[in-house]
């Protein structure tokens, strides 16, 4: 059978959710190393954002199976405050230091400080403060957001919820075009791909047809390159509307990967065990100026792409201690991914 006739369900991206979470967060670190040189590789790199897109989605598939299995609403913010704030906490306050000595940027009033450790001042840059040391990062700010419309999100029916993705690309769309939000486009951007993670667990045991997720995948490509020629009129439309056309490319990219990993356990185990401190990995890598700090000699003693290896071992092997500690002063027993 060719893989066009063949069929599937949607269970591939939780029986291998750890192991795309190691995927994204590979893709996610190489874009922000940027091109080095290399054909093929060099035009696959510059979209590495779409790593952020496969968490978002995987994120809001397992927070769905999560409320399946225990409805309670409290024990679930529980779990998700005791996995991410500490081990946040702790990185970015590492991270001010750094960024103190580094002479950049950090708050220098106390209730800077509060949006720095809430997340509230990446909502509130631009707007309420201004942007200097405002925030570490976006990432959790907007993952946490999206923690609190779920349970709401979980109790909707597949057809409500494809209405709202819908909605939700127009008025990205529109948003982008008038410049609205500007200083957290990183963050509404996102509802649409999180939302689709909703939407595919209605649908996690439905069969469809693989054609059908090519010609999915062929339609969002489309829309893709359609804003990427955009590019040099409006920057933030064009990446709306390359995020937008990533949603029809998604499910059959994922597909093709877990291809791959099914048939390699090796790759399969590394993989899981990368995504199993994704988060960490994330938050070590994502502010350049803690990196540059921290990681400079490596760049400047070895050539590309032996610096870029050489920094995520490092990376890895920090993240790995840190998720350890965290999980033995926390007394938690369990693996509980992002």
């Amino acid at each position: 059978m060719s893989l066009l006739q063949k069929k599937t369900d949607f269970t591939f991206l939780s029986r291998y959710r750890g192991a795309l979470m190691g995927v994204a967060i590979l893709w996610i670190y190489l874009y922000h190393q940027g091109p080095i040189g290399i054909p093929g590789y060099d035009q696959v790199v510059p979209i590495g954002w779409a790593g952020v897109e496969i968490f978002f989605l995987l994120s809001a598939i397992g927070l769905c199976y999560s409320l399946q299995k225990n409805g309670n609403i409290i024990q679930f913010f529980q779990r998700r405050i005791v996995r991410i704030i500490p081990t946040w906490w702790v990185i970015i306050s590492v991270g001010a230091i750094v960024l103190h000595f580094a002479g950049s940027a950090i708050p220098n009033i106390w209730w800077k400080w509060i949006g720095w450790y809430s997340g509230l001042g990446w909502w509130l840059q631009g707007w309420m403060v201004d942007s200097a040391g405002s925030s570490f990062e976006w990432y959790i700010p907007t993952l946490f957001a999206f923690y609190i419309t779920t349970p709401w999100l979980f109790k909707l029916n597949k057809h409500t919820i494809g209405i709202l993705v819908g909605v939700a690309v127009v008025l990205g769309i529109i948003a982008s075009y008038y410049g609205w939000g500007k200083s957290v486009y990183m963050s509404w951007e996102r509802i649409p791909v999180y939302m689709l993670g909703v939407l595919i667990f209605n649908m996690i045991n439905k069969e469809v047809e693989v054609w059908k997720l090519i010609v999915f995948a062929m339609i969002g490509f489309s829309i893709f390159i359609g804003g990427y020629m955009l590019k040099d009129q409006n920057l933030i439309l064009s990446l709306s509307i390359r995020r937008y056309g990533m949603l029809g490319m998604l499910p059959i990219l994922l597909y093709c990967v877990t291809l791959i990993i099914s048939r390699v356990e090796y790759l399969n185990k590394l993989l899981f065990f990368l995504g199993s401190i994704s988060l960490e990995i994330y938050l070590i890598h994502i502010n350049p100026n803690v990196t540059n700090y921290i990681f400079g000699n490596i760049k400047t003693m070895y050539p590309n792409p032996l610096d870029i290896i050489i920094t995520l071992v490092v990376i890895i092997i920090i993240s790995y201690v840190i998720n350890v500690l965290m999980k033995l002063i926390l007394k938690n027993k369990r693996l509980v991914l992002i």
